[in-house]
């Protein structure tokens, strides 16, 4: 093990599932890096299992190492233990003892995992990896712990992808491999729209996501003109207002992108940054002003805030915000 790890608490692992927060239609995902991804084969040997790669491998240079994790892995050990722990104390002493046992003897020890939590009130475990070849390289490793019996099915989080792998008697380096590369190559890109953003800033209360096309009709709406429109904007652009609530956890930096996703649907990408997936609970009502040509815009489409979200985890990193591979379970 490179260094020991203590996680907040179990709960907060949860919090890695594929998560969405609705704004009408917008979800959260995470950007694809930028880096074109190369096809590596990588030979290692661990003890005397050889272990052949054939996988993309991403530098993930937009992410700092202290804050990424590129999985997680949760394990519960299989050992029978007494109902009869009544205090917390009993409860920590028996757990810290027959976890450690059971950690030793199952070989994990050698692993490469760059963190381990062992809980001391239950007998779950947990492995953090932070580089892809690592894990792969673990892989028979965690399957022949529970080939063993010392562990049930191996849950591992895939963070960059947001999708879980099972590791039973079943799997393969192969199937987990492919579930990891799954979105490499399925991004769908869209024509951008110039645009200009006005304002980004917090707001009292929630409005609707509107255009105007003249000034008359915006002061109908906002009497006080309280972003100084002025009429002249309304010679070539149109005015398009959102108005969303989001998350404290959710950083919003502006706009990202602009364009059409449909015939029907014109997408406004909300640039966003987060620690993780795990949002608080806070709502935070945000308006957001932008204009883009007369000549762009087509009349009566839905307008649709969409955040395009950087987690710091490394969450999505390899699953592009729009793909073929979500398009098509939708």
């Amino acid at each position: 093990m490179k260094k020991a790890f203590i996680f907040i608490i179990i709960s907060v692992m949860v919090g890695f599932f594929v998560s969405c927060q609705s704004v009408g239609e917008i979800t959260t995902t995470e950007a694809q890096t930028t880096e074109t991804p190369i096809t590596t084969e990588v030979e290692t040997t661990t003890e005397s299992t050889r272990v052949e790669i054939d996988a993309i491998f991403s530098s993930y240079e937009d992410y700092e190492e202290e804050h990424f994790i590129y999985a997680d892995v949760r394990i519960y050990f299989t050992y029978d233990y007494p109902n009869d722990l009544t205090t917390r104390e009993e409860k920590r002493i028996y757990f810290e003892e027959k976890n450690q046992e059971y950690f030793e003897n199952s070989g994990l020890e050698i692993a490469k995992a760059d963190n381990v939590y062992m809980s001391r009130y239950s007998p779950f475990f947990g492995l953090t990896y932070k580089s892809k070849s690592d894990l792969f390289e673990d892989f028979n490793l965690l399957k022949q712990g529970y080939k063993d019996g010392y562990y049930g099915t191996v849950e591992v989080l895939l963070n960059t992808v947001g999708r879980f792998y099972m590791i039973d008697e079943t799997s393969t380096l192969d199937s987990m491999i492919e579930m990891a590369d799954l979105y490499f190559g399925t991004e769908i890109t869209y024509d951008l729209i110039p645009f200009t953003l006005l304002a980004n800033e917090s707001t009292p209360s929630l409005g609707q996501n509107l255009t105007y096309d003249s000034l008359s009709d915006y002061i109908n709406d906002y009497p006080d003109n309280p972003y100084d429109i002025d009429a002249g904007l309304f010679e070539t652009d149109v005015l398009i207002v959102l108005s969303f609530g989001h998350s404290g956890s959710l950083s919003i930096e502006g706009i990202d992108s602009v364009f059409y996703l449909d015939d029907d649907t014109l997408e406004v990408a909300i640039k966003s940054t987060a620690g993780s997936t795990m949002m608080t609970t806070d709502y935070n009502p945000r308006i957001i002003l932008l204009t883009i040509a007369k000549e762009d815009f087509v009349s009566g489409v839905e307008i649709r805030p969409h955040f395009h979200t950087h987690f710091l985890s490394g969450a999505y990193a390899d699953r592009p915000y729009h793909n073929t591979v979500d398009q098509s379970d939708e």
